[in-house]
């Protein structure tokens, strides 16, 4: 059995992750316009046309920017929460989607598409509302939360066990603290329905990993109050101070989603 594993986009201007196996492709939010998911998928040899679904965390528009167009030109069912289906069906950019491509998922429902079984979880964040998800190909496991105001007991459990971890690591403390933004933005931000700082994706990381990881994958990492090296630097110090193993054989390896170069790939054999 062979995964794959890609993030096209990971920000603020756009989010969207790619997984696949030899029988099914799907993608998790569509970020970005559908020229862009149309050529950052031919980059990585991938044919949008045998896309199989899409799953959508939330209704804002850094992850459905190009959701509407691509589920109506390739006719790719788009999969979400009834809420957020109807914050979709409301915005004007994504122009008319049919009835017939529109799937509704339930938090904690097992979805199966081919040999993908994909299960939303609820994570805190200010949209109607915000799902992560957790993907599973036999005993292989990925999971994917960006927007996490705050970490609760069920977002924890889901993401221990994992083979692929995407989390969010928005923002530098310090560089909010100090930075352009309104104060009501960066309070909305810091708040228990914001986002992550690179400190509580690094205390989190501290309480979940295990043997089992092997990718970590920061995201949602901030243009304006966040830098993809500060990001790593403060997780790197944080598991240094714990002990916790890195980027060295027999341990995981972590890198920012939004540098990624070529798809990872998992294989593991049938039991």
């Amino acid at each position: 059995m062979e995964v794959e594993f890609y993030s096209l986009a990971s920000g603020s201007k756009g989010n969207c992750t790619y997984i696949a196996t030899e029988n099914t492709k799907i993608l998790i939010d569509v970020g970005l316009s559908c020229r862009e998911t149309e050529k950052k998928l031919k980059e990585i040899e991938v044919n949008i046309e045998e896309i199989d679904g899409i799953f959508i965390t939330h209704e804002h528009i850094d992850h459905i920017k190009g959701v509407g167009v691509l589920s109506r030109k390739y006719k790719i069912p788009i999969y979400s929460l009834e809420e957020t289906r109807e914050e979709i069906l409301k915005k004007k950019n994504q122009g008319k989607i049919e009835e017939r491509l529109l799937r509704c998922i339930y938090v904690d429902e097992k979805n199966v598409i081919n040999d993908i079984c994909i299960e939303a979880f609820e994570v805190p964040h200010d949209a109607v509302k915000t799902v992560g998800y957790e993907i599973k190909v036999n005993d292989i496991k990925i999971c994917i939360a960006t927007d996490l105001g705050h970490i609760t007991k069920d977002v924890k459990n889901r993401l221990t066990g994992c083979d692929i971890l995407l989390i969010e690591s928005n923002y530098d403390e310090y560089m909010l603290q100090t930075g352009k933004y309104p104060r009501a933005l960066k309070e909305r931000i810091k708040s228990n329905l914001g986002h992550l700082s690179n400190r509580e994706a690094g205390r989190l990381i501290v309480d979940i990993v295990d043997a089992k990881l092997k990718y970590l994958f920061l995201g949602h990492i901030s243009d304006e109050n966040n830098r993809p090296s500060k990001a790593e630097a403060t997780i790197f110090e944080i598991l240094d101070s714990e002990g916790i193993k890195y980027n060295i054989k027999k341990s995981f390896r972590i890198d920012v989603a939004s540098s990624m170069k070529e798809k990872i790939v998992i294989k593991k054999a049938y039991e």
